[in-house]
């Protein structure tokens, strides 16, 4: 499995490698801002579960299946070697376990500040460095167990991207992004007993190998 997202890396990477120079957008002088548009996947890592104590809950942890979802970023060039812009992504996961036990998948929206270190090999191609953060919201899937029902979660996403963009025409062109993507985040479980209804906060915190393809548009 993961020879195979290597193989799409690479694809995009020769990709970019021999795209045409002759009408493509000039990389090295360009200070117009741009959008991207974002296949992301994640794979491997583990997901930890802290919760407090009230409810007699231990610390635990799970392998992470993979992955997948969406992201849109705005990146505005504010200098030859920097840029500044804006990520928004809604990204799918679940753990071994909850598959196993046929849960729903849990789906997590970020809203994050993109700072990123760019530099351009060529006019047609640039390498970057970028270090996604900000807000993490997340709906746990199987949301209602019997008496419980477990909130929706807030909390914060970081990453750190190496990645490479390409132009393949005058305002568009491929890029592909792999790195490490961390989120943590607390959920509230709510159970109704007998004697009335009791809260349990617990912590999540999930790590992955992330592996993003997509395109550009100039705007």
């Amino acid at each position: 499995m993961h020879a195979r997202y290597s193989l799409i890396m690479l694809v995009v990477c020769c990709a970019l490698a021999v795209a045409p120079t002759a009408f493509a957008q000039d990389l090295e002088n360009s200070d117009d801002g741009h959008l991207d548009v974002k296949l992301m996947l994640g794979v491997g890592g583990e997901a930890e579960l802290d919760p407090e104590n009230d409810l007699g809950g231990v610390d635990t942890s799970d392998d992470m299946e993979l992955g997948y979802g969406l992201g849109v970023a705005y990146m505005v060039p504010l200098h030859q070697y920097f840029a500044l812009g804006g990520q928004l992504a809604v990204f799918s996961w679940t753990t071994e376990l909850l598959e196993e036990a046929n849960a729903d998948r849990n789906m997590l929206i970020d809203l994050s500040l993109v700072p990123q270190l760019k530099f351009a090999v060529s006019r047609s191609v640039e390498l970057y460095a970028s270090l996604p953060l900000g807000l993490t919201i997340d709906s746990w899937g199987e949301n209602e167990f019997a008496n419980a029902e477990i909130t929706g979660g807030l909390g914060f996403n970081l990453a750190l991207m190496l990645g490479v963009r390409g132009a393949l025409g005058d305002s568009w062109g491929l890029l592909g992004e792999v790195g490490y993507v961390y989120h943590a985040f607390s959920h509230t479980l709510e159970v109704e007993t007998p004697v009335g209804d009791a809260e349990n906060d617990f912590d999540v915190s999930t790590g992955q190998i992330g592996l993003n393809v997509g395109v550009w548009f100039q705007l």
